[in-house]
């Protein structure tokens, strides 16, 4: 098994490239996983807030730094997807609550 880590603001990304058992039989290939942990500031708290142990539906990869840099970027897109997300919701809440104030 080979590891990466990645911190982001607020964030550690853990990828993995695991040996694949179930490759075919021209050669060794790797399957990326990869898990992202929120880091609460201050604290010593931590909160996982995505995992995927076989990433592209257990596609493999030749190499293992190839399966590391594909976990590392899924790992991203999941803290990006994330804030996105929350972004939305507090506009959400927010026209939801000037709509509330005119209606009174």
């Amino acid at each position: 098994m080979h590891v990466a880590e990645q911190d982001v603001p607020g964030h550690r990304i853990y990828a993995a490239a695991l040996v694949a058992d179930d490759c075919s039989p021209a050669g060794l290939g790797f399957h990326a996983a990869v898990v992202v942990i929120r880091l609460n500031s201050g604290s010593t708290d931590r909160e996982e807030v995505f995992r995927d142990e076989r990433l592209d539906n257990g596609r493999t990869w030749t190499a293992p730094e190839l399966a590391l840099q594909f976990a590392l970027e899924v790992g991203d897109a999941a803290i990006r997807a994330q804030a996105w997300l929350a972004e939305q919701l507090l506009a959400q809440q927010e026209l939801s609550s000037a709509s509330n104030r005119r209606a009174a």
